[in-house]
């Protein structure tokens, strides 16, 4: 009988779900697999597998909801403001009167 069946690989959510035929299905045994095996069967029977495990499961209708986390509150970005004392605030070019007074000697 697992000779004349269709074999699908299949990716095991966090949520214990898996996509087949656009349906979804829930993983209830409990197992530490990332991938298992969808067996189709001529007669039309679904069996999921891995490592040759046989796994309960049941046909939902839709992914089970998250549950309601803390939401974060995002501060806004100040801008950095230089100290007075800071060299970036100095002038680097002398005053404007020394300038207008000629060149320097």
């Amino acid at each position: 009988d697992r000779i004349l069946c269709i074999k699908t690989k299949r990716v095991l959510r966090r949520d214990w779900t898996v996509a087949h035929n656009g349906y979804l299905y829930q993983v209830q045994t409990n197992v530490r697999a990332t991938q298992v095996v969808i067996e189709e069967r001529v007669d039309g029977t679904l069996r999921i597998t891995h490592q040759g495990h046989v796994l309960a499961y049941a046909r939902i209708a839709a992914r089970p909801g998250r549950p309601a986390g803390p939401q974060t509150k995002f501060r806004r970005h100040r801008p950095v403001t230089q100290a007075r004392t800071h060299p970036w605030r100095k002038r680097v070019l002398p005053p404007r009167e020394l300038l207008a007074a000629g060149p320097i000697t």
